[in-house]
């Protein structure tokens, strides 16, 4: 069937070539035996296949149709073919007339090289159109019969009389019928025909087969339009398909849209939250950094404390070590009538002794009162975490003791100038920091067994009885200090003492070394915290608490020192940073609060890691200004 209407379509534009080459057959014909004439074109054209010669064909057949309409420049774009064959057919538009022609002869001679049954294709469609035989005959037509036409029934009178032949097959008399009727159903003329001769018969005999051969066409034609509504019936179903598939496309396609946005989202988020790691992981890393230098320091501070036991050594083999025991036994017994009476009448300050609580404060003296507090504080923590057989609070708390000491050492002997010059009185105060010295160390090495060794009661009480022994011997280094006359002591009773003292640069910057190790111990306990399954309480809220007391005390005592004359230069800058430190510590305390109430928020604990930080940031920066 596709080879026929591949034949039947080839036939249309066959004669159509033929029509349009008519004038000019005869000298195509001889130019063609005659000379070879782009032998390359041809050649091409041999070599096409069956399809792609039939799309030229078809092609060349439209192109031609346009010239002779002329309604459009060139041929329009047909969905159906592919978009090069649409641009060669476009093309075929700007060939001229004679080139143009040459190129419908080609295709016309390679018809009917290929195809040499065209012509008489084309013989047989016209003639089944008309009624009339595909050959030439001998056979007189219908014109030439003597008839004269007057009505369509006496046409089929006649034609019944003369398809009424002396046969008695019963199934040619049945053609007959059926044949009378197709040629009733077909016939246009009307004609009224004599008694039929033999030629006559003849003539019958091939409208007959005519008919017939029509109503195989019609019966094909009706096949051929049912099965197209079915086509077109399929057509539509996929039509709709691919408008329900378009619109599920469209949908998918929105729904990728959406799904890239949150990706892009979630992507931003994890990029944020892998900056603020490795931020945290940095300074993790200077924090490990500043601990191995404590930690150096601290081996330092042990050598010079043996170094000091070696001079103790010495001083109590020399005469005057004798006179130093006793009044050291003297200082120990007012001790220990100060722990029974709770009454420590202190001429050069107001000592306050808790024996239960192990801590010392001092209102008024040759040391600071924030190291004090910051002194009683510390032990005081040191001794409840030791109860509380809390390892990492103890190192801390035990960090903060050592700080502490370390700043009311630093405040004797920045009053030491002011301080009488008397030798004996200078021995016995650097014998008196020696033994805080060695108590100290005995403090340090306690408190590391109670926090490697876990929960041993005989531990955790000789590490009170070593709070006990090193508050004795601050209470005698600041009470030797304190009989020594000093400028508060010239005063006058009416002149009010400063709430805080003002420090220069330089001790500041000392002032500033010592909080920043408090800082960075209370940051390490807050990411261990912050690390713990289990829920944050009142301890978590300590830390916290601890980290904002250190930071406003960092704060107020810088702010005072920017104030003096001799920091203008760094005044400006500092108070920036300050500025900067104090809405960092505000930040922390508000995700305190919010980490206390929803501990498994990670954002929150982020944020948290962030603020801290920015602290050590910005202390670090105040250092590097100062």
């Amino acid at each position: 069937m596709e080879v026929d209407q591949t034949l039947d379509i080839l036939a249309l534009h066959y004669a159509k070539f033929r029509e349009k080459l008519q004038p000019n057959m005869k000298q195509l014909k001889e130019k063609l035996e005659q000379q070879a004439g782009r032998p390359s074109a041809r050649d091409k054209l041999g070599r096409l296949s069956k399809q792609q010669f039939t799309e030229l064909s078809t092609d060349v057949f439209d192109e031609l149709s346009r010239r002779e309409t002329e309604r459009e420049p060139y041929l329009g774009v047909n969905p159906a073919y592919h978009p090069k064959r649409n641009q060669a057919r476009q093309k075929l538009s700007t060939l001229p007339p004679s080139r143009f022609n040459e190129l419908v002869s080609d295709v016309f001679f390679e018809t009917d090289r290929r195809f040499p049954e065209i012509d008489k294709k084309i013989q047989q469609s016209m003639a089944s159109k008309n009624l009339l035989p595909a050959e030439p005959r001998t056979n007189p037509t219908l014109d030439e019969l003597p008839v004269n036409f007057a009505s369509l029934d006496n046409l089929m009178a006649d034609l019944g009389s003369m398809l009424s032949s002396p046969t008695k097959d019963p199934q040619v008399q049945l053609e007959s019928k059926l044949s009378v009727r197709s040629v009733t159903q077909q016939a246009q003329p009307t004609a009224t025909f004599a008694q039929p001769n033999g030629s006559e018969q003849t003539l019958v005999n091939d409208l007959r087969n005519k008919i017939q051969e029509m109503e195989r066409e019609l019966r094909t034609a009706r096949e051929q339009a049912k099965a197209s509504s079915q086509v077109n019936a399929q057509l539509e179903r996929f039509k709709q398909r691919i408008q329900e598939l378009e619109t599920e496309n469209k949908g998918l396609k929105d729904a990728l849209q959406s799904q890239e946005a949150d990706f892009k989202n979630l992507q931003e988020d994890f990029n944020e939250q892998q900056q603020i790691a490795t931020d945290i992981r940095t300074e993790a890393s200077n924090l490990l950094e500043e601990i191995r230098i404590l930690s150096k320091k601290n081996e330092t501070l042990r050598a010079e404390q043996e170094a000091n036991l070696q001079k103790i050594k010495q001083l109590e083999k020399q005469d005057q070590s004798q006179e130093w025991q006793s009044k050291e036994k003297e200082y120990l017994r007012r001790i220990a009538d100060l722990e029974r009476s709770g009454k420590p009448p202190v001429p050069n300050g107001k000592l306050k002794w808790t024996p239960f609580e192990r801590t010392l404060t001092m209102d008024n003296g040759p040391v600071e009162k924030e190291n004090l507090d910051m002194y009683a504080q510390a032990t005081k923590e040191l001794v409840e975490s030791a109860r509380q057989f809390k390892a990492a609070n103890v190192l801390m708390a035990m960090k903060s003791v050592v700080i502490s000491c370390k700043h009311i050492v630093e405040n004797i002997e920045r009053g030491e100038d002011r301080m009488p010059d008397d030798d004996l009185f200078l021995e016995k105060l650097d014998a008196a920091k020696s033994d805080l010295s060695v108590k100290l160390t005995e403090l340090m090495a306690v408190s590391k067994d109670h926090a490697t060794q876990g929960k041993t009661s005989s531990v955790g009480q000789q590490l009170e009885d070593t709070v006990t022994l090193l508050n004795q011997a601050v209470t005698l280094l600041v009470t030797h200090a304190a009989t020594a006359p000093s400028p508060v002591q010239m005063r006058s009773t009416s002149s009010p003492e400063p709430a805080r003292s003002v420090m220069e640069v330089r001790d500041l910057k000392q002032f500033l070394e010592g909080q920043t190790d408090l800082i960075v111990q209370a940051i390490q306990s807050l990411l261990f915290a912050m690390r713990q399954t289990t829920p944050f309480g009142p301890e978590f809220k300590d830390i916290v608490n601890d980290i904002i007391r250190i930071v406003d005390l960092v704060i107020d005592t810088s702010s005072d020192t920017f104030d003096l004359p001799s920091a203008a230069r760094l005044k400006k800058q500092g108070n920036d940073i300050l500025d900067q430190l104090a809405g960092a510590n505000t930040r922390l305390d508000e995700l305190g609060e919010a980490m206390i109430q929803s501990p498994a928020n990670k954002s929150t604990k982020q944020k948290l890691a962030s603020s801290s930080y920015e602290i050590a940031k910005y202390v670090k920066e105040l250092i590097s200004l100062v």
